[in-house]
């Protein structure tokens, strides 16, 4: 167990950091934002264009992997919206973030220490891997049902449009694609812009999760008890389990990247997940799941990490 806490206690004391910051007004909320973007647009990004720029893309990208990942993810997601429209009575608006909580990880911030934190380097290819799930399907999929539940009217190719347009301005997407090309060319960076690159990914992780701390400062924590009960534990239980059995059942996928990818499934929704829900009126609802589910993930990452060290020292 001592074992356990050295992997989960460090990332969540610094989150509880960043909370004390803010919280101690060492640091004010607003601060939080230009960190966040300095994760979001620098840090993060450079951990994937390392990651994908230093071995051939093939080693990279497993079809397998990201064909059970966006399975379990999606899902999930329908289960999530299914229940909200039918069970709670919620409108498609509604049903569709809560589907996006319950399916979105916060893979960046989130996963990729925690992954890193139990299989070191290796989770930084997964990290790539889920975050084209995340970004090109799973995101702009709820967003659209969303919309169309808004009574806007939008057209589906002005959406389209919109989805196409943020990704191709999207920073991790970016440095994904200029790492493949690294790649294929077999182009040597020169030696000052490989350090700087290393430089930025080695604060990937603890600035994302200091930033997570802080943003949890001021969130509510009362009342729509049962939908953020059922957000949380379908994000924190449910999702895990629907991607760990897609892994299972997908021939080829090796032990560490199934490993890796219930660990990123595992962690609770995206930090942004309360400014996606404001655009209908469920700011309060997504943040109180945010926090709920981050608290709550202590629990279930460490109950998750001894689950998974049991079955490989059984396998052993």
């Amino acid at each position: 167990m001592l074992s356990i806490l050295t992997i989960t206690g460090p990332i969540f004391i610094l989150i509880g950091l960043g909370f004390g910051a803010v919280r101690g007004k060492v640091l004010s909320k607003p601060d939080m934002r230009p960190l966040s973007l300095f994760v979001l647009h620098f840090a993060v990004p450079a951990v994937v264009f390392r990651t994908v720029s230093s071995r051939p893309v093939y080693e990279v990208f497993n079809p397998g992997f990201i064909a059970a990942y966006t399975l379990g993810s999606l899902a999930v997601f329908f289960f999530g919206l299914f229940i909200a429209r039918a069970v709670l009575k919620k409108d498609l608006s509604t049903a569709a973030i809560m589907g996006l909580g319950v399916s979105l990880s916060n893979s960046a911030f989130i996963g990729y220490p925690v992954a890193a934190g139990v299989l070191g380097e290796q989770a930084a290819s997964i990290l790539v891997q889920c975050m084209i799930v995340e970004n090109v399907l799973m995101m702009p999929l709820a967003l659209a049902l969303a919309e169309a539940g808004s009574g806007k009217n939008r057209r589906w190719i002005a959406m389209l449009s919109d989805t196409a347009q943020r990704l191709a301005r999207n920073p991790i997407i970016i440095a994904m694609l200029l790492g493949a090309i690294v790649s294929m060319v077999g182009f040597d960076l020169p030696e000052p812009i490989t350090v700087s690159v290393n430089m930025l990914a080695s604060v990937a992780a603890p600035a994302a999760l200091f930033v997570i701390g802080g943003t949890l400062v001021g969130l509510p924590l009362k009342g729509m008890a049962g939908d953020v009960s059922k957000i949380v534990s379908g994000k924190l239980l449910l999702h895990p389990l629907l991607v760990f059995t897609a892994l299972w059942f997908m021939p080829g996928i090796p032990n560490e990247m199934m490993i890796a990818g219930v660990l990123f499934a595992s962690v609770p929704m995206l930090s942004i997940y309360p400014i996606l829900g404001l655009r209908y009126g469920l700011d309060a609802l997504c943040a109180t799941s945010m926090l709920v589910a981050t608290v709550a993930a202590f629990f279930t990452i460490s109950a998750l990490i001894f689950v998974l060290t049991m079955i490989g020292a059984t396998a052993q």
